[in-house]
């Protein structure tokens, strides 16, 4: 950044830059403190979309969220422990899923 004093409106400030680095960024999905309503396996988040549209000439979209079906399931690691968490129903299914 430029912090010559010869470009007065050319003010940049390097907290305002590191906020707008981290802003933008996700944690971990694997992390035990995530709190935000993602799988705690594959890390899916809601989307943004729009509701579908009706028929004839109307053509406004309106914006939406799309949710992941997360639900409550139990793992057991290798030790025996039992972890409760919220997973998203295809990875719940493919953990279900027994190798053929």
């Amino acid at each position: 950044y430029h912090t010559a004093p010869s470009a007065p409106y050319s003010r940049a400030c390097p907290r305002a830059h590191a906020r707008a680095l981290t802003r933008h960024t996700h944690p971990d999905p694997k992390s035990e403190d995530n709190m935000a309503r993602s799988c705690a396996i594959c890390g899916k988040v809601s989307m943004g979309g729009f509701n579908p549209q009706s028929s004839g000439m109307n053509r406004v979209r309106a914006h939406r969220r799309y949710q992941p079906n997360l639900q409550p399931f139990t793992t057991r690691d290798s030790n025996g422990n039992e972890t409760r968490s919220l997973v998203c129903t295809r990875c719940r299914r493919t953990s279900l899923k027994s190798a053929k």
